[in-house]
């Protein structure tokens, strides 16, 4: 049983200490005081819907908290007893062995922002799906902030129990009136043996809000774990490099990136992948589109430890403005002679050529470069079902026609 003492021990010396990567906060400019604008179920509904959660569809579970506290909690008839969504809170109360879940896979004391979240710790969810439970409905998520400046920090647990199965969708926003925040998500995720886990994030922030998501997964034999993650808009500033323990043999991970940003975004994302047991692999792949004067650090880290891995890295990008800029950093470790690591970066503007054979078709030059952009956007990397992934189309590119492109 883990010691929760110590964990709030190891974070309160840590409070002080600056991210390895990524912009450093002031926390004096952000609230913990909670003063919603958001007062209904509609509202509610709204925003959620804005970062593809719709919750009038059918859906095996969902969970939505606003600010620091849970607000909804759903669980289809069809599914009762084969899955548990409810608060991370409420979770504890239930189960006495949630603890040697908790912080397993990230350290309180890796910074301040992990620090601040494990001793200002505003609830989270708990999803778990049970042995042998194939789920085919998504289950829902949706972290809201709805007061100005405020400081959001969750933490939240899946498990995918042996043999089950699971898709999550999880939105992460603010209320169109908040201009300004900091989100600091806590999210760990437990693969069993013959598991596989979908889990699909889209983040949509205010100009001047800043982000801060910390993930660690733990994968057991024969586990399945993909990770979609997509951001479109502006932000202030956003870190994340989520890191991977692939400790079963045949274990897979993959962890795929759709990055749409502009204005002056700060934006720092990466993955670890740790291939550990025996024909593990996995893959980090991102397709990022850079406007404005907005600027990208694309990090990933393969370390290969097991027998016969596999790992493979790639990220392609796309400038659309002189003053855009993207720094891929690529890392391949292979600790063992039969571990086979690769990668690959590409980093340029639209050809002149694409563009002037489009408008030779009657194409407006606007028109083109749209076209040309919303093909480099392929969502099938995500591999997704196919009414998921009209669904993250729809998000795309709803939030994309703000900037016209």
């Amino acid at each position: 049983m883990r010691d929760l003492q110590k964990i709030l021990e190891l974070a309160k010396n840590a409070l002080d200490k600056p991210p390895k990567y990524g912009l450093n906060i002031d926390f004096s400019e952000y609230s913990r005081l909670p003063s919603s604008l958001i007062n209904s179920i509609k509202q509610i509904e709204n925003e959620a819907y804005n970062v593809g959660i719709d919750l009038n569809i059918k859906k095996a579970g969902a969970y939505v908290q606003l600010d620091h506290k849970p607000f909804y909690e759903y669980i289809s008839k069809i599914y009762d007893g084969k899955i548990e969504v409810m608060s991370i809170r409420e979770a504890f109360k239930k189960h006495d062995w949630l603890l040697d879940y908790f912080w397993e896979t990230i350290r309180p004391d890796m910074d301040k922002f992990t620090a601040r979240a494990a001793i200002e710790w505003d609830d989270g969810y708990f999803f778990r799906v049970m042995p042998n439970v194939k789920v085919t409905l998504p289950i829902q998520s949706c972290m809201l902030i709805g007061s100005k400046s405020f400081n959001q920090n969750v933490h939240n647990i899946v498990i995918a129990e042996e043999n089950s199965e699971v898709q999550v969708l999880s939105g992460c926003t603010a209320h169109r009136l908040v201009d300004k925040a900091l989100h600091i998500g806590i999210t760990e995720f437990y693969i069993k043996n013959n598991a596989k886990l979908i889990f699909t994030m889209i983040h949509k922030w205010p100009s001047k809000a800043d982000v801060r998501p910390r993930t660690g997964a733990i994968i057991e034999n024969n586990g399945t774990f993909i990770s979609n993650y997509i951001l479109i808009g502006e932000v202030n500033s956003l870190q994340t490099f989520p890191i991977a323990y692939l400790k079963g043999e045949n274990s897979k991970v993959e962890f795929n990136s759709i990055l749409n940003i502009w204005g002056k975004s700060l934006i720092d994302v990466g993955s670890e992948i740790n291939l550990e047991g025996g024909r593990s692999s996995g893959r980090i792949l991102t397709r990022a589109i850079i406007n404005d004067e907005a600027q990208l650090f694309a990090r990933g880290r393969i370390i290969g430890i097991g027998e016969k891995t596999k790992g493979h890295m790639e990220c392609s990008s796309l400038l659309l403005s002189k003053k855009a800029k993207v720094i891929a950093i690529p890392e391949l470790n292979a600790l063992i002679d039969d571990s086979e690591l690769t990668h690959e970066a590409a980093i340029g503007k639209i050809a002149e050529e694409q563009i002037e054979y489009l408008m030779s078709k009657g194409i407006p030059k606007d028109e083109a470069i749209s076209m040309i952009v919303r093909g480099f956007v392929d969502t099938r990397i995500l591999g997704l079902p196919i009414e998921i992934e009209e669904n993250i189309k729809r998000i795309i590119s709803s939030i994309a026609s703000t900037k016209k492109i």
